[in-house]
């Protein structure tokens, strides 16, 4: 028997290796996640800069090569970290693709100026569009994938959220009160055009994209501004 090397009966069957690996990452992450919790200073840091690296090389590599040649080695590789550091992070190139939908959302959420809102809400919402229209076109391949992959109920979620989260941080009473008001009955009509916003975008993206995206932009933002969907217009007349 070779130095180092497990006798027959002790040996680890592959799936025995899978299921101990699976308890490595598992602990390990939680470990990472309780460092993050008691610390707000260098382990903080250290986490949000691995994970910018990533998300730096998921985009890098998505503009070189498409989504197709993706992989966790080549993601590794390019935000010069290993494989074990990637699943500290994330589950899967899914988990990440969720994660930087989301950050997409909550940037784009933050374009908003609750008094422009108020005064001119068409101005607003095309500002808001055109800073939209800049994201994907910085990305288009990453944002197609995200449009044949992510669900209708997944992206108006993370809308959502970002959309509360936002009203703590500007003050709720800025915002019109039925895009964060669950149990108000007029929650569903900006809900339903928020949808349709999203699916026209999803459409485009779907699509052979030779028609312009500024297009789709003024199609959503004059649906949007004529449908009434704030509180403060839907309820003046």
């Amino acid at each position: 028997m070779l130095s180092g090397q497990l006798p027959e009966s002790l040996a680890l069957s592959g799936i025995q290796q899978g299921i101990l690996t699976w308890e490595f990452l598992a602990g390990e992450r939680l470990r990472l996640m309780s460092q993050e919790c008691k610390t707000a200073g260098k382990t903080d840091r250290r986490v949000i800069k691995t994970r910018a690296a990533i998300k730096a090389a998921l985009d890098k590599l998505v503009k070189e090569q498409g989504m197709d040649k993706l992989t966790v080695s080549a993601l590794a590789r390019e935000a010069n970290i290993d494989r074990k550091t990637f699943y500290l992070h994330y589950d899967s190139i899914d988990a990440l693709i969720d994660s930087t939908a989301s950050d997409m959302v909550e940037d784009i959420i933050s374009t908003i100026d609750p008094d422009r809102l108020s005064a001119n809400p068409r101005e607003q919402v095309r500002l808001t569009l055109a800073h939209v229209n800049e994201k994907i076109c910085a990305d288009v391949e990453l944002y197609a994938y995200m449009a044949n992959n992510l669900s209708m109920d997944f992206v108006l979620g993370h809308i959502e959220k970002a959309l509360k989260h936002y009203a703590k941080t500007v003050g709720v009473e800025r915002l019109p009160r039925e895009l964060l008001a669950d149990s108000d009955p007029d929650y569903y009509r900006p809900r339903f055009y928020l949808a349709g916003a999203v699916s026209v975008y999803s459409e485009w993206l779907c699509s052979d994209r030779t028609r312009p995206i500024e297009d789709v932009a003024e199609v959503v933002a004059d649906a949007l501004v004529n449908a009434r969907w704030s509180a403060v217009q839907g309820k003046g007349e």
